[in-house]
């Protein structure tokens, strides 16, 4: 059962801990800081929570044993799921490991039990600020997507070859068509990406971004299966 807390922040940090105890300390700490918090006492619960998909910035506080459902695996469903919060990992068994593949996953923080007050702070302002940019970044490339999706095959090869730093008649030379054409492309290419990206700087930035942010889903949604039976098992891959 999802436990709101403290409504009086617009970023919330949602803490699942099955420890009810800790976890409303926790939430006692949150409120003070001015967040909103929410608590779940189990990872069940955390998923089948509406609030997750609602928030505009926030992050989790996410213990890594839990009954049932633990905090890696959680923590990969997300991934799965595109729950785009940020997580704080919180332990009370140290495994120096586990923290190192969480961090490298993408885990804001792993942070050992009893976590001090001013370190657990820091942490979820790091993540918070984490979310809000990712948040805009990912709204850039959704932009970006969508124009891209309006020209026409021939006007993403002349946007290809204009990101490269290919010069008109160097494009015209490459695909076969007259300089004239590939200036009459390259206008309906500046005019459907829009003014506000359509230097080639800006076009090449953010079509790589977009790459490289798919590609790390795809590692971390399979790489989070290593480190969920490296936490059971105390054995990772070979």
């Amino acid at each position: 059962m999802e436990t709101p807390l403290r409504e009086r922040g617009t970023e919330t940090v949602f803490i699942v801990d099955d420890d009810v105890t800790f976890a409303r300390g926790l939430a006692r700490l949150v409120g003070a800081a001015g967040w909103r918090a929410r608590v779940y006492p189990s990872a069940a619960d955390f998923l089948d929570a509406t609030a997750v998909h609602d928030v505009d910035a926030g992050c989790v506080l996410l213990d890594v044993r839990m009954p049932g459902m633990r905090g890696p695996e959680l923590y990969r469903t997300m991934i799965a799921r595109q729950i785009d919060l940020p997580v704080v990992f919180l332990t009370g068994h140290g495994d120096v490991s586990t923290s190192v593949d969480a961090m490298k996953l993408g885990a804001v923080d792993f942070l050992e039990k009893p976590v001090r007050g001013e370190t657990l702070i820091g942490a979820i302002t790091t993540a918070i600020a984490r979310h809000v940019a990712d948040r805009k970044n990912r709204g850039e490339r959704r932009e970006v997507e969508a124009r891209v999706a309006l020209l026409t095959p021939r006007e993403r090869e002349v946007m290809g070859h204009v990101v490269a730093g290919r010069l008109n008649k160097q494009i015209a030379s490459d695909l076969g068509i007259s300089l004239k054409t590939v200036k009459a492309h390259r206008a309906k290419v500046m005019d459907k990406m829009d003014a506000a990206i359509s230097s080639r700087a800006q076009i090449g930035l953010k079509v790589a971004k977009a790459t490289k942010n798919i590609l790390r889903r795809m590692a971390k949604a399979a790489a989070f299966g290593a480190i969920e039976r490296k936490a059971v098992t105390g054995v990772g891959d070979p």
